[in-house]
């Protein structure tokens, strides 16, 4: 997710657990390696029980991978236990099914395939039973992400089938444009990619009937920036050049400025710094202008860093 804000908080969930666990390695450890095992799971064992339900989960997953790629594979399992009892005390459904998902996903790579499978089976029940549909949505996604990551495509597409449907049950042209970027990113992931495309080319369609100027660029990016991670450079940029046309048209001149500064930035992103200079001059307010300019310089330094690095 646009990344939307719960699908970043996704990411960067994952993201941080990689980081942790691959700090670890196999074989034999040293001293001060077993030393710090100990002093994690002192931590972790203070944590069950005290209300801090997020910020606990990543505690206890990342010690937990981080010991069963150190070869730990009953003390990384005695955490995760202890996780999944965190895990389904969290209030917010779309958050439980996630970090159930994750705990399914550490037992796997502990060795514990057909307890992941249960979990998983459990984080699908919870995100599919959500009432509001674009919580569902988020939290199916949520579970097909982790799904994926454990190398279980087949369910993982499975659950981006059920997005879909939740999706289509979403009243707000917004949420529902900026979920169905979600599911293309993640339809191409599972190698979906024809797929991918005709449910990009339904968020953009979406987009359309929003309303509010400022919220349908916002989904405008979205969906521009998913396409340009598919490789599909020419249709990012069709969808951009539509922002900045809905973009000039946002009344609040402090809105439209900030508006005009995400297309520079998208067009940047795209490699097109002509037309990103162009639209930067038409940017009212100095500050935001001062902010493009910056964006656009940033980008070429970056690009001819790369040029040189390729020579």
């Amino acid at each position: 997710m646009r990344e939307s804000t719960r699908q970043c908080a996704a990411r960067d969930r994952r993201n941080t657990s990689k980081n942790a666990g691959s700090s670890a390695g196999g074989g034999s450890r040293s001293v001060s390696e077993s030393r710090a095992i100990e002093q994690a799971l002192q931590a972790v064992a203070k944590i069950e029980g005290k209300g801090r339900q997020t910020p606990g989960m990543a505690d206890l997953t990342d010690v937990a991978e981080a010991l069963a790629e150190a070869g730990e594979k009953e003390k990384a399992e005695e955490i995760l236990e202890q996780a999944l009892r965190v895990a389904e005390a969290i209030d917010c459904a779309w958050e439980r099914a996630g970090w159930v998902a994750e705990i399914a996903r550490v037992f796997a790579k502990a060795g514990r395939e057909e307890t992941a499978e249960t979990i998983f089976d459990r984080a699908w029940q919870v995100a599919d039973g959500i009432e509001d549909a674009v919580d569902r949505c988020s939290a199916l996604q949520q579970v097909a992400n982790t799904l994926l990551e454990a190398g279980e495509a087949e369910k993982a597409l499975a659950a981006l089938e059920r997005a879909l449907t939740a999706s289509a049950q979403i009243e707000e042209a917004y949420w529902r444009s900026v979920e169905l970027s979600d599911i293309a990113e993640l339809l191409a992931e599972v190698g979906k990619f024809e797929q991918a495309l005709q449910v990009l080319k339904e968020a953009a369609q979406v987009a359309e009937r929003i309303e509010d100027a400022q919220d349908r660029v916002r989904a405008l990016f979205d969906a521009a920036k998913v396409a340009a991670r598919l490789g599909e450079k020419e249709r990012a940029k069709e969808m951009v050049m539509h922002a900045l046309q809905v973009a000039e048209r946002v009344e609040d001149a402090q809105e439209r400025a900030k508006a005009l500064k995400k297309v520079v930035e998208a067009l940047t992103r795209l490699g097109d710094f002509e037309q990103a200079l162009r639209v930067v001059e038409r940017i009212e307010d100095v500050y935001w202008q001062v902010e493009g300019l910056v964006a656009i310089a940033t980008a070429l330094i970056e690009a001819e860093q790369k040029a040189r690095n390729h020579c």
